[in-house]
């Protein structure tokens, strides 16, 4: 716990001094895009990048193989919850983000494959067939609303 308060502590000082940071979350929670929201309106210039998979099974399956060599567990439920919670948040926070980048990571032991980039709230640029990945296609739909 005392490294999370650390953690926000020093995200609280970047802000405060202006100075750049970066910062890693599975972005469910409410405070990180009040963060983003806060960084903004500081004159921050925000580089957003979300890195999804097509379903939380996925999520659930690479965390029990994380427990198995050692690693730290997450309830089933947790991880459910928050893979839609995480991608409504995201969604929102391309809509603020100076610059976006979304990626795909369902396919085990590939590396991550960019789907699409925003720039000023709006798509820029895609790079692969969004059917395919639903929870990106209606990110990408939400922001040519």
């Amino acid at each position: 716990m005392k490294a999370v308060i650390r953690a926000q502590e020093m995200r609280e000082d970047s802000l405060k001094t202006g100075r750049s940071m970066l910062i890693e979350s599975v972005f469910s929670a409410q405070d990180k895009l009040d963060f983003i929201r806060r960084a903004k309106e500081a004159e921050f210039f925000i580089r957003f990048f979300f890195i999804g998979t097509d379903t939380p099974e996925i999520n659930a399956a690479r965390v029990a193989r994380r427990v198995l060599h050692g690693g730290h567990e997450v309830p089933i439920n947790k991880i459910i919850s928050r893979y839609s919670k995480s991608i409504a948040n995201a969604s929102t926070a391309l809509t603020i983000a100076d610059r976006g980048y979304v990626y795909d990571n369902s396919i085990t032991n590939r590396n991550p494959k960019i789907l699409f980039r925003t720039r000023n709230s709006e798509v820029f640029k895609t790079y692969s067939e969004l059917n395919n990945h639903p929870w990106a296609q209606m990110m990408c739909e939400e922001m040519r609303d």
